[in-house]
């Protein structure tokens, strides 16, 4: 429970200097513990959210999205739930992913910067923005 709150701790922090918690947290033997835990809760939020419009059947705002499930359109946050975890962990490691090669085709000495780097890196600039500009507006929809 004490790894949580850290972890929650962090990411609060992270929203007044990133930088300097980037630092912090890229210097800790369990980073990728804490990172892990901060994707996690990030997803948890937005199922918790997509659990909610579903069940207070809210249609979705998107136009485009309702193409997908055009019979049920009330099912789209039933879906959303169900693959925003996955999703979550398969877009943080692709993102940490591009950030390492493009980090490894820049440098000559790239033997410092490790793979769990930037999975740190790809946090604070996923994880960070998606609160504010998905997760809020999102879990907003309901209180019109």
């Amino acid at each position: 429970m004490a790894d949580i709150s850290n972890s929650i701790r962090y990411w609060i922090k992270a929203y007044k200097n990133p930088t300097l918690m980037m630092g912090i947290i890229t210097k800790k033997v369990n980073k990728v513990g804490i990172i892990f835990r901060i994707n996690i809760l990030m997803a948890l939020l937005m199922v918790m959210t997509s659990l909610l419009n579903y069940v207070l059947s809210i249609e979705p705002y998107t136009g485009s999205v309702l193409q997908l499930l055009p019979d049920q359109p009330n099912s789209y946050y039933l879906v959303q739930a169900i693959y925003t975890i996955p999703w979550t962990i398969l877009m943080w490691i692709m993102i940490a992913g591009v950030i390492y090669l493009v980090s490894i085709m820049g440098k000559s000495a790239s033997r410092r910067f490790f793979f769990d780097d930037a999975l740190v890196i790809a946090t604070f600039g996923w994880v960070l923005p998606w609160l504010i500009l998905i997760w809020i507006p999102e879990t907003l929809i309901y209180i019109q």
